[in-house]
C-alpha cells in the first residue's frame, strides 16, 4: 500500500515534469517564431536568441534530465546556422556535452545527429565538424569487442536466471544473481566503452562521407586532416 506522502510526491514530480515540458516547448516555439519574424536566419530576434541560449544552458546544466533529446536535436540543427552567434552558441554547447558526458551515451546521440547532418549535406560550416575534435575517445576496437562479449554474457545469464526462477530452482538462480551483482561494478565502464566504440564508428562514417565530397569548397584539406586525427 502506497502512503499518502508518497502519492503526493509522485503527483508533485509528475506536475513538475509536465510544466518543464511545457516550458521547453515554449522556448522552442519562441525560437522558431523568431526566425520567421525576422524574415531571415541571419538575424533572429533578441527574444528568440534568449530562448535558444536558455535551451543550451538547460542542456549543459542537466545533461541526463528528461527531454534532453529534443533540446539536443534543436542544438545540432542550428550548428550550421548562417548566423555566426547562433552557430557559435550551439557548437560550444555540443563541445561542452562532449567534454562533460561521463558515460558517453549523450555524446553518441549528438554524434549521430551530426552524422545525419553530414549525410543530408547540411554541413555548410566547418565549426560543426570541429566539434568532433573534442570527443574524448579512448576505446580501441579490441576493447569494444570485449564489451560486446561481456554484454552478451550478462544477457545470457539473466535469461537463465529467469528460467530457473520460473522452474522453482531458487538456489541456482540466487547464485547467478550474485555473480551479476559482483560484475555490476564494471558495467559503467562497459557502457562507456560501447558508447565510445559506437561514437568512433559514427565519426569514421562521417569522415568518409566528407572525403567523397572533398571537392566541396566549404570543407578544406585542413579540416579533413583534423577529423582524420580522431581515427
Amino acid at each position: 500500500r502506497v502512503s499518502k506522502e508518497t502519492k503526493q510526491l509522485w503527483n508533485y514530480e509528475r506536475q513538475m515534469l509536465l510544466h518543464y515540458q511545457w516550458y521547453l516547448k515554449l522556448l522552442e516555439r519562441t525560437w522558431e517564431e523568431s526566425k520567421s519574424q525576422s524574415g531571415s536566419n541571419l538575424s533572429p530576434t533578441i527574444v528568440g536568441m534568449t530562448a535558444l541560449c536558455s535551451l543550451c544552458e538547460m542542456l549543459k546544466s542537466a545533461l541526463h534530465f528528461n527531454f534532453r533529446s529534443s533540446i539536443l536535436s534543436l542544438v545540432v540543427r542550428n550548428m550550421s546556422s548562417p548566423n555566426g552567434h547562433v552557430r557559435e552558441t550551439c557548437c560550444q554547447t555540443t563541445i561542452y556535452v562532449f567534454s562533460h558526458d561521463p558515460q558517453g551515451e549523450i555524446s553518441l546521440e549528438a554524434s549521430k545527429l551530426i552524422a545525419r547532418a553530414v549525410q543530408n549535406h547540411r554541413v555548410g560550416h566547418t565549426e560543426l565538424l570541429r566539434t568532433f575534435l573534442h570527443l574524448p575517445l579512448r576505446v580501441h576496437e579490441d576493447e569494444a569487442e570485449a564489451v560486446r562479449i561481456h554484454t552478451a554474457a550478462v544477457q545470457k545469464k539473466r535469461k537463465k536466471m529467469a528460467a530457473l526462477s520460473a522452474d522453482g530452482e531458487a538456489a541456482e538462480a540466487a547464485e547467478i544473481e550474485k555473480e551479476l551483482k559482483e560484475g555490476s561494478a564494471t558495467i559503467d565502464v562497459a557502457v562507456l566503452a560501447k558508447a565510445q566504440a559506437d561514437t568512433l564508428q559514427t565519426v569514421v562514417v562521417s569522415y568518409f562521407r566528407i572525403l567523397k565530397r572533398s571537392s566541396d569548397a566549404t570543407i578544406s584539406h585542413g579540416e579533413r586532416e583534423k577529423v582524420r586525427r580522431l581515427l
